[in-house]
């Protein structure tokens, strides 16, 4: 594979948040088109360096579709530096691609090869300051995921307090309805049991009754020929 011969770009705005736009500036869009064009043609190093400098004018263009420059571009130099070891243009390069990626991490890992190949080189110096650039970025990450982290926290255990409360609160509203209702039943077979008791006492009286009034006919019974009885002996002795 041939040398790199393209001045390596180096990206200003590298950590901005890309935004959909459609207001890219003028000038961005020329470069992103050139971009483009040099990437249809195989020309990677150079689509890549005109990419850099779209971005450098305008972060927007990284809403835009690239046409797989970027994955064509990291394949390209992936591949270069396997045949050049520590070539620092490539490593330059991908730690760019990388960093416009949002891949920080391994960003930073190409810039630590930099610093290891070429210690005292102007390149070491700016990927020097590219990594502690990147290690700031990433503990204010870090800190905004804790703090995430810790809102939610707050947040559930405040959920769980209205949850309990809930449940509390309803726990008490049913144990008073079923109180009310275990009462009301309580009533009903009372009601029920004296009810009980007093058609067995209307019972008994009923059966007190037919025996009384069994009694009286009987006796009325017994009377009525008794009174015959004697009525004719009355007339029998007359006679």
């Amino acid at each position: 594979m041939k040398r790199i011969k393209v001045t390596i770009c180096m990206l200003l705005l590298a950590t901005m948040s890309p935004r959909l736009s459609a207001d890219v500036s003028i000038e961005a869009q020329t470069m992103f088109k050139n971009a483009l064009e040099l990437n249809s043609q195989g020309d990677y190093p150079n689509a890549l360096s005109q990419y850099i400098q779209a971005y450098n004018s305008d972060p927007d263009i990284l809403g835009l579709g690239d046409e797989g420059l970027m994955d064509n571009a990291t394949r390209y130099f992936t591949e270069y530096l396997n045949n050049n070891s520590g070539d620092i243009t490539a490593l330059m390069w991908l730690a760019s691609i990388y960093t416009m990626k949002g891949d920080l991490r391994l960003a930073m890992d190409y810039y630590q090869k930099v610093i290891l190949y070429a210690p005292n080189s102007d390149s070491a110096i700016q990927a020097d300051k590219e990594i502690l650039r990147m290690e700031e970025i990433l503990k204010s990450r870090q800190s905004q995921e804790e703090q995430k982290v810790q809102d939610k926290m707050a947040m559930s255990q405040i959920e769980e307090r209205i949850r309990s409360n809930v449940v509390r609160d309803m726990e008490t509203k049913y144990r008073a309805q079923i109180t009310s209702l275990q009462e009301e039943v309580d009533r009903l077979k009372k009601q029920l049991y004296s009810s009980e008791q007093e058609k067995d006492e209307l019972l008994k009286s009923k059966d007190e009754i037919a025996a009384g009034v069994d009694q009286l006919e009987a006796e009325n019974e017994r009377n009525r020929k008794m009174y015959l009885y004697y009525r004719r002996k009355a007339i029998d002795s007359e006679k």
